[in-house]
């Protein structure tokens, strides 16, 4: 998809007016990374969602302040979470147009690949294209390549969690989100195995002493928004939640379980 359609009538919209610079910095890119991935206006490509760094190196904000707009975006309902963890623009049939007016640009489009075929010679476009399209092709695999080797975080070992790094369900791209801005802060972009199954571990030892999955959701967004991946910093974040919510908060220490994980991350890096 080669554009977007972009109303001016949203300078007038409050919701829109009152997001921070970041916030509308990254809902103009994400329109048109959302038309780039020509995805019914899900921030993914065919190797899977678009991580927080990933729109980042198109903002050109920092992660941490990137994961904080995109939370915004989402909590004003410009943005939501697919079930696959993928980013989505909402409306987005509003912004890309009619199917008259797609299929008339098509049209324009066809007609003047046409005109500019039919005045070249046939066999040294035949010949052009063939280069072009392998010069694509190896393009296209080295940008796949660096993306993954770069941003890539690594799936935790099979049945190499500890008892409490399960699957989390729907809180799935709250968990890998917060993954996330741990691999940011390297310089590689990446965290190891070990280290992502001890953060889920953390992260599950925490969930199972509040025994409150809104609690914790809302915890482990709350971290997330200020861009802080720690599950001690989560632990907090949930407390202050159960608190807000008239619920019996949890100990000021943390469970035990929190530790095992934690040592348990340790040893698997020295390994």
């Amino acid at each position: 998809m080669k554009w977007v359609k972009l109303h001016v009538s949203l300078l007038k919209n409050v919701n829109y007016r009152r997001l921070s610079i970041a916030g509308k910095i990254t809902f103009l890119t994400a329109l048109m990374l959302a038309g780039d991935c020509d995805n019914k206006g899900l921030l993914a490509v065919r190797t899977g969602p678009l991580t927080v760094k990933e729109v980042a190196l198109e903002t050109s904000l920092p992660p941490r302040q990137q994961a904080a707009a995109l939370q915004e975006l989402c909590a004003a309902a410009f943005l939501s979470m697919s079930l696959d963890g993928a980013y989505l623009v909402e409306r987005w049939d509003e912004k890309v147009g009619s199917d008259s007016e797609r299929l008339s640009n098509a049209e324009r489009q066809r007609r003047h690949r046409n005109a500019k075929r039919n005045a070249s010679n046939a066999n040294r476009n035949a010949q052009s294209n063939v280069s072009n399209e392998k010069r694509n092709v190896t393009k296209s695999n080295e940008k796949v390549t660096d993306i993954e080797e770069e941003l890539e975080i690594p799936l935790p070992p099979s049945g190499g969690y500890p008892p409490n790094a399960r699957n989390f369900a729907d809180l799935e791209p709250d968990v890998a989100t917060h993954l996330e801005l741990a691999a940011a802060e390297n310089r590689t972009g990446k965290i190891s195995a070990a280290r992502t199954a001890g953060m889920r571990a953390a992260l599950g030892a925490v969930l199972d002493e509040c025994a409150d999955r809104e609690a914790f959701a809302a915890g482990l967004r709350e971290s997330n928004a200020k861009g802080v991946a720690n599950a001690n910093y989560v632990r907090r974040c949930v407390r202050s939640a159960m608190e807000r919510a008239g619920l019996e908060p949890i100990p000021k220490r943390r469970a035990a379980a929190a530790d095992q994980a934690e040592q348990w991350m340790r040893e698997q890096d020295r390994t």
